[in-house]
């Protein structure tokens, strides 16, 4: 988690967003816990007990995920509407000029078109691309702390590697993922 953390203040999105995901890692650990499953060797359903217990705190952790995403996705939205902004808003102003030249005008005006428009599509791939690439780190960096987290768990259970364990990991990963997605859908249309 302490990754994610350090992953969402060097994107630049702030400490409430940080300040938030170090708050619910306290709450998880203290969730997972104060609220012990049975361990090895006691009565009760202990792969349903920490998959509950995975599922209730990697479902959070998701949908914090999305949210730090939805900043970066944002900021990437911002960047392409403004670069469209001045492409249009150069493309007339200038075209608006060239165009009153009597038989050059309209075919310089359609190369400044035409260049106009691949330019602003690499310029929209490079903001893709940075995105992209903020998110892929964000969301392996989450993933990574919520196996982490019940990791810690599980060797303060002294239950390493136990069926329990194993399978909690890969419940907390599908239901990060679950969280993040059903987030997603509450805050945006996604490309």
């Amino acid at each position: 988690m302490q990754q994610t953390i350090s992953i969402l203040d060097a994107a630049g999105k702030g400490d409430a967003i940080a300040d938030n995901l170090k708050s619910e890692r306290r709450y998880s650990a203290d969730y997972l816990t104060h609220t012990k499953p049975a361990g090895p060797g006691e009565t009760g359903n202990v792969v349903g007990d920490w998959d509950n217990r995975a599922r209730h705190v990697d479902e959070v952790f998701g949908a914090m995920n999305a949210i730090g995403s939805d900043v970066t996705l944002d900021d990437r939205d911002t960047k392409i509407g403004n670069m469209n902004d001045a492409a249009r808003y150069g493309y007339h102003g200038f075209g608006g000029l060239i165009t009153q030249f009597p038989i050059t005008g309209d075919p310089a005006q359609r190369m400044i078109d035409a260049a106009t428009y691949e330019w602003s599509k690499d310029v929209a791939a490079e903001h893709e691309a940075v995105a992209l690439k903020q998110e892929s780190k964000a969301t392996s960096a989450g993933i990574g702390a919520t196996n982490s987290l019940i990791d810690s768990f599980a060797t303060q259970q002294h239950a390493e590697n136990t069926v329990a364990h194993n399978h909690a990991k890969g419940e907390a990963q599908q239901s990060y993922i679950t969280g993040r997605e059903d987030a997603y859908s509450a805050l945006r249309t996604r490309k």
